[in-house]
């Protein structure tokens, strides 16, 4: 049995040999060094040569080397968060502002084995990404330490606690939202969403509960999963659906409700109209990321819009900085009553 012959990688010194010179001078042509005088004629002899057979730059090493490749690795931190309306608008105006700057892109979404993600960070550099602009968090935070050192990468993050990172003030929106029904007379406010960090302290300022008292007015659950986008707004929808009925068949005099997301809202308005409750005069309904269909929703949800046009501006400004530092952004409310 003939063995399979590993395919070896064509080097510098390969295309040197082939052109009858030294491997300085072949990688000051092609890198387009200005401190090379070969003639045109030579230039166009390692140039030929090179494409014939077959020499691809490492272009890893040009990093390593202080070589700029003009290329940005754009990651989506999670499979689950891809699909989502404003994530999607999100890479489409960092990747607007990429080309206009002239830059390269690969837009990689790391999968859910943290194990991985390592090795696809390594494979980007090597293919030339210098720069990475990451949603969510990309990889364990030490392996990211490590390649930085090793690389001389830059990364800035939106949505995570690097210390290079872009955030939106997720604590002032939701409070916005509060203080917005309180000063509407609403008394009993209640919540349905995971035990969220940011919102949370929303309501303990706002509402000035303790932690005790917190857990008493939120009504908790899990973010379901899916690989389908409309199965997953589907499956947000019926469990926002669920647990308000849960909620109005406990504490049927509840006039206000912040939930994790709109679409988790909107099946909680959902079932509050087969009820017969007036949203918006009855029972005002609080949620986050101001998507289309909550905009176009017949009856009023007030919702937080991430501020896109400051994020990707901070981003632009500082991804390339080694310690660019964490940035806060104000979020815009939209009130309806």
């Amino acid at each position: 049995m003939t063995a399979e012959r590993k395919i070896r990688r064509i080097t510098l010194r390969d295309v040197a040999r082939n052109c009858n010179l030294s491997v300085p001078t072949v990688s000051q042509i092609l890198n387009n060094r200005t401190s090379n005088f070969s003639s045109e004629e030579t230039r166009r002899l390692v140039r030929e040569t090179a494409e014939k057979l077959g020499y691809q730059p490492n272009l890893g090493y040009k990093i390593m080397r202080g070589i700029s490749t003009k290329t940005v690795a754009l990651i989506i931190g999670s499979r689950t968060i891809k699909d989502l309306e404003f994530v999607r608008q999100l890479v489409f105006m960092i990747l607007e502002h990429l080309s206009c700057r002239g830059y390269s892109v690969y837009i990689e979404t790391m999968p859910d084995d943290w194990s991985k993600r390592h090795d696809i960070m390594m494979n980007l550099i090597q293919r030339g990404a210098e720069h990475f602009i990451a949603i969510n968090k990309p990889c364990e935070w030490e392996d990211l330490d490590a390649l930085e050192q090793q690389t001389g990468i830059t990364i800035m993050t939106f949505r995570s606690l690097h210390r290079n990172a872009v955030n939106v003030n997720v604590e002032k929106g939701v409070s916005l939202l509060l203080e917005h029904c309180l000063e509407r007379g609403c008394r009993k406010i209640r919540a349905i969403m995971p035990w969220d960090g940011e919102r949370v302290k929303a309501l303990s300022k706002t509402l000035k509960m303790n932690e005790d008292e917190l857990r008493s007015i939120i009504y908790t659950h899990s973010i379901p999963r899916t690989d389908s986008p409309e199965e997953l707004l589907a499956a947000h929808m019926k469990c926002g659906y669920e647990k308000t009925k849960e909620l109005f068949e406990k504490e049927p005099d509840t006039d206000a409700v912040l939930y994790l997301t709109d679409y988790f809202a909107i099946g909680g308005a959902n079932y509050l109209r087969e009820t017969g409750r007036v949203i918006g005069k009855d029972v005002r309904l609080m949620a986050f990321n101001e998507t289309l269909p909550v905009q176009a929703y017949p009856y009023p949800i007030s919702s937080v819009s991430h501020n896109l046009k400051a994020v990707v501006d901070c981003i632009m400004e500082n991804f390339t900085k080694r310690d660019a530092g964490i940035f806060n952004i104000d979020p815009i409310p939209h009130f309806r009553d």
